[in-house]
């Protein structure tokens, strides 16, 4: 047996005790009832109640496509927006935050089959199967500063997830966040557009041209920083990009 390969089974190995231990230590309890069962159980995921309609990235006029509504189609540089939850709901709104801020990573495999099970609704069937190859992964970065704080980028985990489903190519080495932006969350509206404007830039802009992207952020909310991405990535050659996210805020 390689070096290699023992130490990629001694990790895992580590990796499951490790898990081993704190579930005994802290037991996973569901956000809706608190059983000790899973994230979230079964009987609390019937309440869930994933979006039935999209919304226009521009205006958030409800459609079914995602799509920006024709009065807004020159405002926004998103082509669509693909949304799994509201952020209203409680136990959507738990989630997130116990994976995003208190490292419960396991959840992410949640929030990664629901994305890709709305693009199997949304997307995919209206893509040409020539076409598939042209599809690319990218996740809204953070700035260097915030990944080395959080230790790591909630977006990417999930673009990992859905390139790895769906056989796609996944580009971290593309979409950089070159300025260290005050927190969106404390912002108004209006000033969360200026507070992230010209926030991002491009590097390796071949891997970009032609290309339809799928834009992958944990929440929506102004869409401030999808919007923007959206623009930087445009402006490299991208021939088309699609937001996704577990939840609208």
């Amino acid at each position: 047996m390689s070096f290699m390969l023992w130490r990629q089974r001694l990790s895992k190995l580590v990796d499951k005790a490790k898990f081993f231990c704190l579930d005994i230590l802290f037991p996973i309890t569901c956000v809706g009832c608190g059983q000790e069962t899973d994230w979230i159980c079964q009987s609390c995921r019937v309440d869930l109640c994933p979006n039935l309609f999209q919304y226009c990235p521009a205006c958030g006029a409800r459609n079914l496509s995602g799509e920006a509504c024709i009065a807004c189609a020159t405002n926004s540089f998103l082509d669509a927006l693909f949304i799994c939850f509201d952020y209203s709901n409680q136990n959507i709104k738990k989630l997130i935050i116990n994976f995003k801020y208190k490292g419960a990573f396991e959840i992410k495999r949640l929030f990664i089959d629901w994305l890709i099970d709305l693009l199997y609704t949304v997307l995919i069937p209206n893509i040409e199967i020539d076409k598939m190859g042209d599809i690319i992964v990218i996740p809204v970065p953070l700035h260097r500063r915030r990944f080395i704080q959080r230790g790591f980028n909630q977006a990417e985990l999930l673009a990992l997830g859905i390139a790895s489903h769906f056989s796609m190519p996944v580009k971290l080495n593309v979409l950089y966040r070159g300025i260290n932006t005050i927190s969106q969350a404390e912002l108004s509206i209006e000033d969360r557009k200026t507070n992230i404007q010209n926030a991002f830039f491009i590097k390796n802009h071949s891997q970009v041209v032609g290309k339809m992207v799928v834009l992958v952020d944990d929440v929506f909310t102004s869409g401030s920083t999808m919007e923007e991405c959206a623009k930087a990535l445009k402006a490299s050659g991208a021939s088309a990009i699609y937001g996704i996210v577990v939840a609208k805020g």
